[in-house]
């Protein structure tokens, strides 16, 4: 299976990086915001083996939220309505009347608010470890101490937060 990657436009003009995998019901991944990218996703074997399983029957859907990833980076509105608009702007592109989706952490303010304000556009809402407020996640030592690369270093950053959340127990 081949990830399939194109951006959408939110409604501010932001270029959004989106994928697609698989075919069918359109499930939408709302990732926590800071520490992912759609392409470090992909390429970590636990999450590609997931993700291609799920992607038998349905069209997964994932994004990197503004300022992140694939996103245009240099942003300077990072409010929930921006990136409720984002959201948006994915789901409109899949030309569905309804989709599912997953959020997690502090994806999941997005999701819910996403779907509060288009309640007939989401069938399903499922909400993983989501936070209410973005700004209760409380990062792990090792997330924390890879924080500092995010300015010097975003490559490095990428391949190791993905690292630290796939790591086998």
């Amino acid at each position: 299976m081949e990830l399939q990657t194109r951006y959408v436009t939110s409604a501010d003009g932001t270029r959004i990086a989106m994928s697609t995998l698989g075919r069918g019901r359109p499930l939408v991944l709302v990732h926590e915001i800071w520490l992912t990218s759609m392409e470090s996703y992909w390429n970590a074997p636990k999450v590609r083996k997931n993700l291609e399983r799920l992607a038998m029957r349905r069209t997964i859907v994932r994004f990197d939220h503004r300022g992140v990833g694939l996103s245009e980076r240099d942003v300077a509105d990072l409010s929930l309505d921006a990136r409720v608009s984002d959201l948006t702007a994915v789901v409109d592109h899949l030309a569905v009347e309804e989709v599912d989706m997953c959020a997690n952490v502090s994806g999941g303010p997005v999701a819910v608010a996403y779907a509060a304000r288009n309640p007939a556009r989401v069938r399903r809402l499922i909400l993983l470890d989501a936070l209410a407020l973005a700004r209760d996640y409380q990062r792990r030592r090792d997330e924390r101490a890879l924080w500092p690369l995010v300015e010097s270093d975003w490559e490095l950053f990428r391949a190791n937060s993905v690292a630290c959340r796939c790591r086998l127990d």
